[in-house]
């Protein structure tokens, strides 16, 4: 259990608390190890069945300790104060670093599942099979934490524009009308990301993106993905095959599919005919996320003089905004709260 908790810690970011289970885990192990290193219990080391039980123990443990030796040796490695956002933006030399600890991590948990299919033995009572079934599902469970860690710390340079600056579209959902994908796109920021230095290269409506959106060339089309083409063309989107003097694109309709990988291609094709810059990835945040944003930057006052916070964001932006005067006072105050909370993230 301690074991299982240290894995728990250092995969949520508390160094400190993995330490102290670590410990703990360590003096557990120590006198298991001891006990069964005992003289004592050397007769049981040829007695049928009960030998069985003394093998299967003592390798675990042993090789539990030495896992956790390892751990604690990288504790000192992992250090996730170094990756947090800072103003100057986010060190991706200490993003790197963090794989190798990592690495360590998978070795350790590869090496204690390994050992435990060793001992496998008919002669085990079920009781002993069935915790060694337990400790083994913990291992599984914490062995893919830990490669969904590594694999987050292996994209995240390239993603914060380590080879090359990277810019991201976000569009901001609403609820106030029904959309597949989270609701209507009322805002969208343009973010880019350059050597780890996040910053928001745009923002406006959607209004904006359609007034802009250039339809003089008969290669202004949407060339894909077909079947979301086949589905919603008929919103007034343009694809290779539509009528002359379709509508290359409607703004307003771009979240009306559920699929965000196909949407998100859509979006990447309309961006740069109506204004922006070319994309490398886009993002879609509804109302309860930016709530939940809250948590992280905190209170936000709006020029309607109502201040935000998680507490109370979503059910305002959601309901009681629509006590605030007529639809226009509504827009600003959402542009402005979406525009304050990110920019009060990446600050």
């Amino acid at each position: 259990q301690s074991v299982d908790g240290a894995l728990d810690f250092v995969l949520d970011g508390d160094t400190a608390g993995a330490r102290e289970s670590l410990q703990a885990a360590t003096t557990s192990l120590g006198d298991v190890d001891s006990s069964l290193s005992s003289p004592l219990t050397a007769p049981a080391a040829i007695v049928p069945v009960v030998a069985q039980h003394r093998r299967a123990a003592a390798e675990v443990s042993r090789s539990a300790g030495a896992a956790i030796a390892l751990l604690e040796s990288e504790l000192d490695a992992l250090d996730l104060d170094a990756i947090t956002a800072q103003p100057g933006g986010v060190d991706l030399d200490a993003v790197r670093a963090l794989e190798r600890p990592l690495e360590e991590f998978q070795v350790a948990l590869r090496d204690v599942a390994d050992t435990i299919e060793d001992v496998r033995d008919p002669w085990l009572v079920t009781p002993v099979d069935e915790r060694l079934d337990d400790v083994d599902a913990t291992i599984d469970e914490q062995a893919q934490r830990g490669d969904t860690a590594l694999e987050v710390v292996r994209a995240v340079p390239a993603l914060l524009g380590a080879d090359a600056p990277r810019t991201y579209f976000v569009a901001f959902t609403t609820a106030t009308e029904v959309r597949a994908l989270g609701g209507f796109m009322g805002n969208y920021a343009e973010v880019t990301a350059d050597n780890g230095r996040i910053e928001v290269s745009a923002f406006g409506r959607h209004e904006s993106l359609q007034d802009n959106l250039d339809t003089s060339t008969e290669t202004s089309v949407i060339d894909g993905p077909q079947g979301w083409l086949n589905r919603y063309s008929q919103y007034g989107f343009a694809g290779p095959s539509s009528p002359p003097g379709t509508s290359l694109g409607t703004w307003q309709n771009i979240t009306l599919s559920p699929d965000m990988a196909a949407t998100g291609e859509v979006i990447a094709q309309l961006y740069p005919n109506s204004g922006g810059r070319d994309v490398d990835g886009v993002f879609v945040a509804d109302i309860r996320t930016v709530t939940q944003l809250l948590d992280i930057t905190g209170p936000v006052a709006t020029t309607a003089g109502v201040t935000l916070d998680a507490d109370i964001g979503e059910a305002f932006l959601l309901n009681g905004q629509y006590g605030i005067g007529d639809r226009p006072e509504r827009v600003d105050l959402l542009e402005d709260v979406s525009r304050s909370v990110i920019y009060e993230l990446l600050g």
